[in-house]
């Protein structure tokens, strides 16, 4: 696949961004765009 995750929304920012965390708890660096984000539901 072309995509990386499952992540979780930690935080929603200004402009569409999000903050997101692993499975593990660990935080992605930098904050990334909803554009680049798809939904995944369990």
């Amino acid at each position: 696949p072309n995509w990386e995750g499952p992540y979780v929304v930690k935080e929603v920012l200004p402009h569409n961004s999000y903050r997101l965390i692993d499975a593990d708890g660990v935080e992605i660096h930098d904050p990334i765009n909803a554009l680049h984000l798809k939904k995944f539901y369990t």
